[in-house]
This record gives structure tokens, C-alpha cells and sequence, in this order.
């Protein structure tokens, strides 16, 4: 259900979860204080318990009360590109890291200065499912969760998180920031990384190149592609992935063919079995 801004307000001040719409996806957020909201955050979104959430911040002053230490390098990228599509992974005042994000949407950052407290916010949809992009997707999956819609997200994929922890800043999970970095490999420590992700209701099968998909008399009738092909029914963007993932009926091929490290590392996890 819709509700407006001082309702969502009320909401998280009750301790309850709300969804709401930031640059990337929709987040399904609660105070993050709150351990009674943190667990109806997990409980409804049925997220494995070991998987870590993100604390979503409208200053600076929130990243140093959850922090224990920010390094020099947390300055460098937090005063240059946030509020934006950056995750920033610190050591953690209660625990031995967090991870932090401003938000670029100003609906997302008036809802948290207003609350004045750090928000938890993972994707708004069902663990593993795609992510939701606008409202509708987020009452799909949750149909009495109150909603503060804020339209369409323009981003479409999630943030790109990055490692502050060791002696220089590493990639934990690609996202829709785009920064020339190492990439960790088979990190598990960034939230989103851990568990089958972004799948579809119908089986999703992956090719890596135009031959294997040609070659294949067995594939899927559904083509889906990366690219502008005369044989794909629809061309994949970061911006549609999700909403073209939730709008699958039946199997799907999907050619994946892209520099675009984001959109690779969705596709690949949306169809692993």
C-alpha cells in the first residue's frame, strides 16, 4: 500500500519496515537500531541470516557513529561521489565491519534526516528474487507492506560496493557505479553476494556467445540479449533488467555479451540453478 512521507516517518518510528525508492532499486527499510526491525527484515524478506545488510545514511556524522575507524581513502571517494550508487565497507564500531551508502534519490534522504538514524535497507523483494525497480514490484512480492513511492528508479541495479578494509580499496560486488578498482574474487563479505540472486520464476539459460546460441536447437524460443540482435525478443539493459526478469512466463535464453561488469555478474547469478 502507497503511504506519504510522514507516514513512512511514523512507520519506522514504530519500529516498523517500509519500502522506498532510492537511485538503484527500491530498499525495504527499518531504523537500524532497531534490532525488532532488523529481524522483520530478515523474517520478511526470508534473508538467510548470515547475509549483512547495508546501513542507508543522509551525513557524514551517521558513517562516524557506526564506524570505528574512517580511513583517509573513505573521504576521498565518500566526499566525491556520494550521495551516489557507492558502497562503502569500514571497520564497524560494534562489529568488525559495515557497510555504508548515501543514497542519490531525495525521498530516500528526507525519509532518513527525517528519522534521524541511520536505515537498514536490502532490496524490497524476496531473497533470490530480481530486485524491484518501481512500487509495483515491491507489491508484488509484499502486497500489505506500506510503499513510499517515488516512481520509477533510474538506475535500475544495485550499488557497487567497495572494500575499505585492507591497505587499498577493493570491489566486493559490481554495481551501477562504475570505478576502474581490483575486483575480490568470490567475496562473500558484501551484502548481495552470498546466496543465488536476481532469478526469475522460469528457468533462465546462459550463453556467452552468438555460435553457442545458434548451435543450440534445444534453447529456449524466449531470446533475451545484451546486445541489438534481429533474433532477441528483448535487449537487456541495466535499467530493464529486473523489470524484463519479473515479466518472464516462460524459460528464457539470455546471450550475454557485455563490458558492462553490473549487468554480467545479474546475469550470471539470475541463472544459476
Amino acid at each position: 500500500m502507497n503511504v506519504n512521507l510522514n507516514q513512512a516517518i511514523s512507520y519506522l518510528l514504530e519500529g516498523n519496515v517500509v519500502a522506498f525508492p532510492t537511485e538503484t532499486v527500491y530498499g525495504l527499510g527499518g531504523i537500524w537500531s532497531n534490532p525488532d526491525a532488523i529481524q522483520k527484515i530478515y523474517a520478511l524478506k526470508k534473508r538467510p541470516a548470515d547475509n549483512p545488510l547495508i546501513a542507508h545514511i543522509s551525513s557524514l556524522k551517521m558513517a562516524k557513529d557506526l564506524a570505528r575507524h574512517l580511513p583517509d581513502s573513505f573521504y576521498e571517494l565518500a566526499e566525491r561521489y556520494w550521495p551516489g550508487p557507492l558502497t562503502l565497507v569500514v571497520p564497524g564500531k560494534t562489529q568488525p565491519s559495515i557497510a555504508l551508502r548515501m543514497p542519490n534519490h531525495s525521498m530516500a534522504l528526507e525519509l532518513i534526516s527525517a528519522v534521524a538514524e541511520p536505515l537498514a535497507a536490502p532490496s524490497a523483494n524476496l531473497s533470490g528474487r530480481p530486485s524491484p525497480t518501481c512500487a509495483a514490484h515491491v507489491a508484488a512480492d509484499f502486497p500489505n507492506l506500506p510503499i513510499l513511492n517515488g516512481g520509477a528508479c533510474p538506475l535500475g541495479i544495485e550499488s557497487t560496493v567497495i572494500s575499505l578494509l585492507g591497505d587499498s580499496p577493493t570491489i566486493l560486488r559490481p554495481g551501477s557505479f562504475e570505478i576502474d578498482l581490483p575486483i575480490e574474487q568470490n567475496s562473500h563479505a558484501s551484502p548481495g553476494t552470498r546466496y543465488r540472486h536476481y532469478a526469475p520464476a522460469v528457468p533462465l539459460t546462459l550463453y556467452t556467445s552468438l555460435d553457442q546460441l545458434i548451435s543450440d536447437e534445444s534453447r529456449p524460443s524466449v531470446i533475451l540479449s545484451t546486445q541489438d540482435l534481429p533474433l532477441a525478443h528483448i535487449r537487456i539493459t541495466p535499467s530493464n533488467l529486473y523489470a524484463t526478469l519479473r515479466s518472464l512466463t516462460q524459460p528464457a535464453a539470455v546471450l550475454c555479451i557485455t563490458k558492462n561488469l553490473a549487468l554480467y555478474d545479474r546475469l550470471i547469478r539470475a541463472c544459476q540453478q
